[in-house]
């Protein structure tokens, strides 16, 4: 994962970024100072404390497509001049 550290006006929040564990299960989960909160985001209040905010991002398990086939059609063309 990765933090990032932003200042909105007169307030600090930093963002951290994180992946669940390859065996936890479910969506993706917010947290804004330690309580989850619905959707994927946050208010940025100029309240003057400091925040701490985690995005917990589960880790893909489908694999990615195959690449296509090779195909007549996308091989190139030879012109015969006579």
């Amino acid at each position: 994962g990765f933090t990032i550290n932003y200042r909105y006006r007169q307030t600090d929040y930093q963002i951290r970024i994180t992946r669940l564990a390859a065996d936890v299960a479910g969506p993706a989960q917010l947290l804004l100072d330690g309580r989850e909160i619905p959707g994927n985001s946050f208010p940025l209040l100029d309240d003057h404390f400091a925040h701490q905010v985690e995005y917990r991002v589960p880790v893909e398990t489908t694999p990615p497509p195959a690449p296509p086939e090779p195909s007549l059609a996308l091989a190139p063309t030879l012109l015969s001049v006579p």
